[in-house]
This record gives structure tokens, C-alpha cells and sequence, in this order.
């Protein structure tokens, strides 16, 4: 009789959590642009009661572009970093490339004023614009292109925010909100996990986390640790900053503090690019080697998860959020129906352990930085082309030769030795980790030099000659500084490819209200319908508005 009652109350716990995949409200089903998150750098995320100003942000939608899973325990500055980073880099990257090419214009037709500098006592005309408007507008964009919202020709994504899709006054509202929530993921076409130190603590971004990977395993879930976007940034900055003191060096003033015997010395030029770019690699090394720590640390908070050891203030929800992980599980077939209730809880522990740290990897590829961020870091290497055409331009020293070669040098830095280096950084960095202390300062020393020797060298004795050999009007060393480019470039973006989903798995799921099996397939990007939307109509649970299985969200 008791194993009976067990039973019912089991199927009763399926079709609630079943019941918890839609919507049977119109209206409930609600998200906030994108921009009002970011608005006045994410002052929705500040730590103050909530109003029914807050709910007003949202409105009703048809689909979700993206859930954003976070802890409001997490500082609100690194959250608006992370999520600019993600939502506005593109568009930021677009920005800074029209305003070189603005400017790049400008400067060529004479609009726009051009410097001197002075190498190997020669003097030429070279501009500036391009680079500090690119990197201006970059960082202007970055962090404030949602405050325009209003004047902005297209339609910005829009997310879900528990604080603004959720009712918080009213207690009626806001219950049904909560009870929800797995139905606001299968409206999502993406999940964004702003992860931080306390995420897997804590129970309710757990059971989003634990929704989304029951429900949607081959779903497109993008995880941020907060601490990457300083990553990026700071790498950025570092590459700029000895960008900038280069120019310096070359400008007529300092050329003539250097003195008569170190001007005509030829060596100069090549060590000074090498005593320059020192503090940088020694800098980036440093970095990537908090941001190998921190990914260290991510994995070995994972391997220590468990459902039961999140913190929850109400313990009447953590049976609501057990129940439902209990449920879900039971449902999409990853452990039997007469699995106990610790069997099941002990199942999802397993399948955060394995799937957490491969989601991870796969958001940050094989190199712990995605190829497009590698590239970015030194993208302030583009507009410097541009601006040295303009010189040339000015001057009358432009031909198809050199400006070709001048692009394709642009291209080899850009896209292949500057990821590269970032490459050989991080992993040097990861392998500093065996060493603590003194040991750990050599390893990062000797790292430095490794990388400084791999860059300089590239330059140096690579892409520099091949450049001259290009200002010789050479149509062969044109066509092997392409050659060049494609392999290196194409072994760069293989490098950095991120890793494929594992082999899909093929799950029969377990039928909550008949006697037959529901089997489906997850082989495709769309393994959300095949998953969540053929439980729900074998349930005769028809939603609102599909969302699962719309196509994946790129920004």
C-alpha cells in the first residue's frame, strides 16, 4: 500500500513538473530588452527592494533569445561587464572597423592631420586616428551603445531577468513566475550562465542550470565566468599600451633624446620592439595565469557539487526544486521510473560533474580563449595598417605592392601570430600552476621570455622580411606571403576550434500518463523539440509558443 501511494504521488510530481514546461496564462510568458538590462552599466542588478517598476521593464513575447542565469550575490559590475561583453561585442567590433575606415578616409584626402615619425633616419608621414578612434569607439560602444536604445535601427535581443520577468510585489504573480521558470527556458532560444564562485551554492540558479541540461542537452548554453571579460580586457589594453609606446619611440622628439650613437645603431629598432613588448607578454602571462587558476577552480568546484549541499532560504522550496530535478529526470529517461529519490538527486550530481566541465571547455575552446576574443586583443593592429597606408598615400609612396603587403602583414599579425601567442600564454600559464612561490614567478618569467622569443621572432625574421621583400614590387614574395597567410592563419582558427559535442545519446523517455514509450533523437541542434516539445505533446501539453526549438542565438 505505501509503495501504491509512493507511486501515485510520484505520477502527480510528473505532471506537475510536466504542467511546468508551458504556459496557461497569456502573459506570464514575458522578457526585457537587452538594453534596459545594460542600462546605467546594469543598475537593475543593484541590491534594492523590488518595484512594480522593475516588471514594467518587460513585456509580453512569443520567445525568449536568451535566459540569463546569475547570483545576485555576485558583484553588479563584473555581471554588466559579462553580459556587455556578450551582448554588445559585436557590435562594438563593427563600430571600431567603420570608424577606422572613417577616418582612414579622412586622412587620405588630407582632412585629418597626419605625424612624423622617423625610422632608420628616414622620416614619413603616419597616421593616428585610426587607432585611437577604433579603440575609443570600441570601448564607447561596448559599455554604452544600449543607453541609445531609442535611436538604434534594429531590434536588440531580449532575455529573461527574474527580477524584471518575474511579478516581485505581487505575491500571486510571482508565484506562478517561479513555478514557471522551466517553461521560461523552453521558450529560450539560448541560456547564458553569468557563472561565479557561489552559482553552484545556490539552489535556484542550480535548478535553472538543471532544467535547461535535463531538458535541452545538446541546447546552445553559453557559460561566462564573470572573470573572463577582465581577461579580454586587460589583454587588450596591454597590446594597445605597447602599440602606443612604439609610436612614441618614433616620434622626432624622442629620436633626437636617444642621441647621435644609438640613432645610427641598426639594432635599435629590432630591440626596442623586443624591450617594449616585455612588460606586455610579461603582463598577459600574469593574467592568463589567474585565468588558468580560476578555470582550475571552476573544475574542481564542479567535481565537489551536489544538489543537497545548495542553499535555499525557504526550505518549502527545495522540495518544490528537488521534486521537479526528480521529476525531469524520471521524464527524459535519465534514470528509471522506480529510481529513489536520493538515486535521482545522486544522477543529476553525476551529470553536472560530466556535462558542466565539457560545456565549459566548449564555450572557451580548446585555448581557454574563444578565437574571436584572441583576435580582439590584438585588433588594434588593423587600424595601425590603415593609418600607415595613409601615410604612404600622403607621402606618394603608395603602390598596389605595399599596401597589398601591408594588409597581409595586418592579417598575419592579427589573425595568426597574435592568437598564437595568446595560445602559447595561456598554456604556459596553466602548466605555471604545478609551481607556487618562487618557482611559480620563474615559471611565469621563463613563459614571458618563451612567448616574447615566439612573437618577436615571427615579426622579426617573418612577416617583417616578407613585408620588405614585398615593397619590391616582388609578384612571387606577394604570392608566398598569401600562401603563408592562408596555412597559418587556417592552423590558428584549428587551434582554436572548439571542441564537438560528445556522440548524442539516444533516450527513451518514460510516458508520465499512458503505458507506451515516447523514443527520440537529440543528433541535431534542434534536440530541444525532439526532447522537451515530444514529452509535452505526448502529454497533450501544447505551449504557447515553441521555443526550444527555434534555431541557436549567436550575438
Amino acid at each position: 500500500e505505501e509503495e501504491s501511494q509512493e507511486l501515485v504521488v510520484s505520477e502527480e510530481g510528473q505532471k506537475l513538473a510536466l504542467r511546468s514546461l508551458t504556459f496557461y496564462e497569456h502573459g506570464l510568458l514575458r522578457g526585457t530588452c537587452v538594453s534596459d538590462v545594460l542600462r546605467n552599466r546594469a543598475s537593475i542588478f543593484r541590491d534594492r527592494p523590488s518595484t512594480a517598476k522593475d516588471y514594467r521593464l518587460s513585456e509580453p513575447v512569443d520567445h525568449l533569445d536568451a535566459f540569463i542565469s546569475h547570483n545576485w550575490s555576485t558583484p553588479r559590475w563584473e555581471k554588466f561587464i559579462s553580459l556587455a561583453l556578450h551582448f554588445n561585442f559585436k557590435i562594438a567590433t563593427i563600430v571600431a572597423s567603420a570608424v577606422a575606415l572613417l577616418f582612414f578616409v579622412l586622412q587620405c584626402i588630407g582632412w585629418v592631420p597626419l605625424v612624423q615619425e622617423v625610422f632608420k633616419e628616414h622620416s614619413s608621414s603616419i597616421g593616428v586616428c585610426c587607432q585611437l578612434g577604433s579603440l575609443a569607439s570600441f570601448f564607447l560602444t561596448l559599455f554604452f551603445v544600449h543607453e541609445a536604445q531609442t535611436w538604434l535601427p534594429w531590434k536588440r535581443p531580449m532575455v529573461f531577468l527574474d527580477k524584471t520577468c518575474v511579478h516581485q510585489t505581487n505575491d500571486i504573480l510571482k508565484r506562478k513566475g517561479i513555478e514557471s521558470l522551466p517553461a521560461f527556458l523552453t521558450h529560450s532560444w539560448s541560456m547564458v550562465v553569468l557563472y561565479s564562485d557561489v552559482y553552484l551554492e545556490k539552489l535556484w540558479t542550480v535548478y535553472e542550470l538543471a532544467t535547461f541540461l535535463l531538458l535541452f542537452p545538446d541546447g546552445c548554453l553559453a557559460v561566462q565566468p564573470v572573470f573572463f571579460p577582465q581577461v579580454v580586457l586587460r589583454s587588450l589594453l596591454l597590446v594597445c599600451f605597447s602599440r602606443l609606446s612604439c609610436a612614441i619611440f618614433f616620434l622626432p622628439w624622442c629620436q633626437e633624446a636617444l642621441g647621435e650613437e644609438l640613432k645610427h645603431t641598426k639594432i635599435v629598432p629590432s630591440l626596442l620592439s623586443a624591450v617594449i613588448l616585455l612588460p606586455a607578454l610579461f603582463g598577459l602571462t600574469l593574467v592568463f595565469r589567474r585565468w588558468a587558476r580560476e578555470v582550475d577552480a571552476i573544475n574542481k568546484r564542479v567535481q565537489n557539487f551536489s544538489i543537497l549541499k545548495a542553499a535555499c532560504l525557504r526550505e518549502a522550496d527545495r522540495q518544490i526544486v528537488e521534486g521537479n530535478v526528480v521529476s525531469f529526470s524520471k521524464l527524459f529517461g535519465f534514470v528509471s521510473g522506480d529510481t529513489s529519490k536520493a538515486g535521482a538527486l545522486a544522477s543529476f550530481d553525476l551529470l553536472v560533474q560530466q556535462e558542466l566541465p565539457r560545456l565549459l571547455h566548449a564555450s572557451l575552446g580548446k585555448v581557454g580563449v574563444p578565437y574571436r576574443y584572441a583576435v580582439a586583443i590584438f585588433a588594434i593592429y588593423v587600424p595601425y595598417v590603415l593609418d600607415h597606408i595613409s601615410g604612404q598615400v600622403i607621402d606618394g609612396t603608395a603602390s598596389a605592392f605595399s599596401v597589398v603587403g601591408l594588409v597581409l602583414w595586418g592579417i598575419a599579425l592579427v589573425f595568426c601570430i597574435g592568437p598564437l601567442t595568446v595560445a602559447m600564454c595561456y598554456s604556459l600559464a596553466n602548466w605555471s600552476l604545478l609551481l607556487e612561490g618562487a618557482g611559480a614567478m620563474l615559471a611565469v618569467t621563463l613563459s614571458t621570455f618563451f612567448a616574447l622569443a615566439f612573437y618577436a621572432t615571427s615579426i622579426l625574421c617573418g612577416i617583417n622580411t616578407l613585408l620588405q621583400y614585398s615593397l619590391h614590387k616582388s609578384r612571387v614574395h606577394i604570392g608566398i606571403f598569401f600562401g603563408l597567410d592562408v596555412a597559418f592563419v587556417g592552423i590558428a582558427v584549428f587551434l582554436y576550434r572548439r571542441p564537438r559535442s560528445q556522440t548524442p545519446v539516444r533516450r527513451r523517455l518514460s510516458n508520465p500518463v499512458g503505458d507506451s514509450d515516447v523514443e527520440c533523437d537529440d543528433s541535431s541542434s534542434t534536440g530541444a523539440e525532439s526532447g522537451a516539445d515530444s514529452v509535452l505533446e505526448h502529454a497533450n501539453l501544447v505551449p504557447i509558443a515553441k521555443g526550444g526549438a527555434l534555431p541557436r542565438a549567436e550575438y
